[in-house]
């Protein structure tokens, strides 16, 4: 008899839980954020010193002559700063 109790009452929350829920990620939403940085997508992109690729999160940023770009180390930034010059 406990055992029907406690099936019943588990499939009445199960069942519940699936009806309610829709509309609460509707209504609620939660926000992560990494303090006041920009968050930088996953994407990869190519370094335009050396001309890898790597993940844009890891690489380094540089903004020159009014566009952005990113490195894959501070050595290839230098490197193609110096060919600037």
């Amino acid at each position: 008899m406990i055992f029907l109790k406690l099936l019943f009452f588990g499939a009445a929350f199960f069942f519940g839980f699936r009806i309610v829920k829709p509309w609460l990620s509707k209504h609620i939403s939660i926000h992560i954020s990494n303090g006041d940085k920009e968050e930088i997508e996953d994407v990869m992109v190519k370094d335009p010193c050396c001309e890898t690729y790597f993940p844009k999160r890891d690489g380094v940023y540089a903004h020159i002559s009014g566009q952005d770009f990113y490195f894959c180390s501070k050595e290839c930034r230098d490197k193609y700063l110096e060919k600037l010059k």
